[in-house]
């Protein structure tokens, strides 16, 4: 009986890649393990979480892209949650008082600039709106709590990141109009 492959051999440069790839995860994986038995030896603060999880972002963005949905405003959003974390690490593990700030001023600023992403090629991107949504959602849940814990002293950057997710949301379910429940209904499917 002879069996026939529907699938074609991978090409050299594809293993040899995979192969790198193995490598530089291993690498990676001892520095952060190195870093945080330093640390540990050391004593002080955790600055092994903070440089664990730049290698992580290296490693993610750099030898270990998105094979699906890699797309410029899903790696946009990528970037900015990423950077995001890796301020609220800082803040908490090494100088505190400040990442309100900062991380507001990433969230509204990457909503801008994913707006306009998506309106300079609009028809190719509109089917990647997700990555928007979820991202301006995020921004608008994180906004209001601080609202909620800051009643008082509100910086202007969270104001302005909390009012440029709403009209973002607003945005997207203006130019989804009915295709937005069938859009939300295909990413939620289960059978």
């Amino acid at each position: 009986m002879k069996i026939d492959y529907t699938y074609p051999v991978p090409e050299k440069k594809i293993r040899t890649r995979r192969k790198a790839q193995y490598v530089c995860l291993l690498a990676f994986a001892v520095l952060g393990i190195a870093s945080i038995i330093v640390n540990i030896c050391v004593g002080g603060k955790a600055w092994s979480a903070i440089a664990c999880w730049g290698l992580f972002m290296v490693y993610s963005l750099t030898i270990s892209p998105d094979v699906i949905e890699f797309n410029r405003i899903r790696q946009s959003v990528k970037i900015a949650v990423y950077s995001c974390i890796m301020i609220i690490l800082i803040d908490r593990l090494l100088v505190s008082g400040w990442a309100v700030g900062v991380v507001s001023i990433v969230c509204f600023g990457v909503l801008i600039g994913v707006c306009v992403l998506l309106y300079t090629d609009f028809e190719r991107q509109r089917h990647n709106m997700l990555p928007l949504i979820i991202f301006a959602v995020i921004t608008l849940v994180g906004s209001s709590i601080i609202f909620i814990n800051q009643k008082q002293d509100v910086i202007w950057q969270v104001i302005v990141a909390f009012s440029l997710s709403i009209a973002v949301l607003i945005e997207c379910l203006i130019i989804m109009k009915s295709n937005f429940k069938n859009e939300i209904t295909k990413i939620f499917h289960v059978k």
